[in-house]
Parts: structure tokens; sequence; C-alpha cells
């Protein structure tokens, strides 16, 4: 890594920058104090601030966030449940909808690469969602299981599943809490990459470097091909089939 730059300087408690000499900045998290990275609201907060300083940042190109854990994000600190519980209605809304924004800098700007490893879950699968490119590690796990506790995603997950892997994969997934190894991921381009997970970092400072160069473009989301693409379609501009997809999908959860 080279010599610090502004956005180096704007480490946190938990989220750690790098950036080397071809403009790539590393973001490692590892969220203070847990043995695993879960979204607290500190963690949440810190995040518009740092993303700031790095988009002002002309040194750098493209982003890459990577965990120093063994999973990359699990989801939210059950702390923060019970503090939603105690605000009531009131304050989950709230609290959601000041999230939306701090998950919208993540979907713009710079080319932002997600190097997941291990569980990327709940809050943590939202997070990657929102990032413009997944590299996934082949043994990595994502999903949503908190809607099996009657938890819907909240950070714009409901809105970002669909348009990336069309509406007949994200509602098994949104109503059944199921989760998918990386392998079945890429398939179904939940991720755009898979790898061994010791070549993880690797692969993702590779993918970032050619994105910044423009030798290597962001697939263009919603191309579905195909009777799965015409289904989608369909899906979205016929009432009756719309009816008839998500009456099938209410029998099976």
């Amino acid at each position: 890594m080279r010599a610090m730059s502004s956005a180096a300087k704007a480490s946190t408690d938990n989220f750690k920058v790098d950036v080397n000499a071809d403009g790539i900045a590393v973001v490692t998290m590892d969220f203070k104090g847990m043995k695993v990275n879960a979204l607290a609201r500190n963690v949440v907060e810190e995040l518009p601030g740092l993303v700031d300083s790095l988009e002002a940042d002309a040194s750098v190109r493209a982003i890459v966030f990577v965990s120093a854990k063994k999973d990359f994000i699990v989801g939210a600190d059950i702390n923060m449940f019970k503090e939603l519980a105690a605000a009531g209605r009131d304050g989950v809304k709230a609290m959601v909808t000041s999230s939306h924004p701090v998950f919208d800098k993540l979907a713009s700007g710079k080319p932002k690469i997600a190097a997941i490893n291990g569980s990327c879950l709940g809050g943590g699968a939202e997070f990657a969602l929102a990032c413009h490119y997944r590299i996934a590690a082949t043994q990595a796990s994502l999903g949503f299981p908190e809607v099996m506790l009657g938890l819907l995603p909240g950070f714009g997950g409901t809105q970002r599943l669909p348009a990336l892997v069309g509406m007949q994969n994200a509602m098994p997934m949104l109503m059944t809490g199921s989760n998918k190894k990386g392998p079945q991921a890429k398939k179904m381009s939940l991720v755009d990459q898979t790898c061994d997970q010791k070549q993880l970092m690797q692969c993702a400072m590779v993918v970032a470097k050619q994105i910044a160069d423009g030798d290597l473009k962001i697939p263009k989301r919603g191309n579905f091909k195909g009777m799965y693409g015409m289904v989608e379609n369909a899906i979205k501009e016929y009432g009756f089939v719309r009816d008839y997809v998500f009456d099938q999908a209410k029998q099976q959860v």
C-alpha cells in the first residue's frame, strides 16, 4: 500500500481503509467488540462519512469491501432489535427509513466490490446487494434467514434482490429464508464471480482494477433471457400472470 491518502485517514473504529498505487481502496470490516461482523447502530452510522471520504478522494478509483473475520456480515446486531422493540412502530419506521440513504450511498458513485467470505446474511446480504459487483468464495452463503422470524429485509433488499435475480428466484429467498452457496449464487446472478477462499482477496483486487481501468464492465442488471426472461416480462406486464405467480408463492409459504 502507498502513503496514506485522505481516504485512508478516514478509517474508523470498525472500518480500516488502505489505498494502493492503482487507486483501489480496500475497506476492511472488523466490527469492534464483536466475534462476528453484525450491523449495529454505530456501524451503520459510520458508513456515510466513510463512503463520502472515499468518493471525495480523487486518488480512489474503486472500493473493495472485505471482512477481517471468518464471515462477511452475519446480519443485524440482536441488540438493535431490542432497541427497536422498545421504540415501537414509529421507532422501527424511523430507523429503517434513515438506513436507506446509507445503503444508497453504496449503490451509487465509484464502483464498489463486495468480496464475500463465510456467511453474508440479512443486512449483510443487503449490504452486498447494494454494491456494484460481488465476488463470493465458493463456500460463502448468502440469504435472508430473518424472514423465518417474521422479519422482512428493511435495507432495500426486497427491491434490489428481484431487480438482480428476477422475481422467480427472489421470492423463495425472501419468503422461506433459503440460503445460496457461492456456485448457486453465481448461477442465479446473485454474485458475479466465485473463487476459492484463499484467492478471494487477489481476485477482488484484480476485478477492482479491471473495472477502474474500463477493461471489465459492471453487468447490466435485469436482462433476463430465454423462458425465464419471458416469464419475468410477463410478471411485470400482465396482472393476471403476476397474481398467479404471487398466489403460487403464498401457497409455498
